[in-house]
């Protein structure tokens, strides 16, 4: 993960009081989403008990540029589980908790490929999702 050292620093080992635990997932136990016909997720991010795991499609290590727009968004997710977002978002908006979790992490992931001059399908996707959230949500 010297790549991912390289441009977060710090930020690549803990966040807030969870230490993360970055996994390359060469078999894609893990990114897998278990459902025919659907595409592998490239990033997981998963809590545990004083931790939270990464996983990483091996295939993006042929790729820095995408690896890095995957670590970004996965990052927004760790950040999201570790301050309480996903908890509070979970009491107000249970049955819409998770497009909340994935339109923040695709806020940033959309402006890194934007930066990068790419289209990887961020963008798209936080359009997708725009259109899912709860009524208010952006105005709180």
């Amino acid at each position: 993960m010297e790549f991912a050292n390289f441009f977060f620093g710090d930020e690549i080992s803990s966040v807030g009081n969870r230490k993360l635990n970055w996994v390359i997932d060469y078999d894609n136990k893990e990114t897998f989403t278990g459902k025919l016909g659907e595409k592998s997720r490239p990033g997981r991010t998963i809590p545990t008990k004083g931790m939270i795991s990464i996983y990483l499609q091996s295939n993006l290590l042929n790729d820095p540029k995408k690896l890095y727009i995957v670590i970004d968004h996965e990052l927004v997710h760790a950040n999201d589980l570790d301050d309480g977002n996903y908890s509070k978002w979970a009491k107000l908006y249970p049955l819409q908790v998770n497009i909340i979790f994935e339109y923040r992490a695709y806020l940033w992931s959309a402006q890194a490929e934007a930066g990068f001059g790419i289209n990887l399908g961020q963008q798209t996707k936080l359009n997708e999702l725009a259109t899912q959230l709860p009524a208010g949500f952006l105005n709180r």
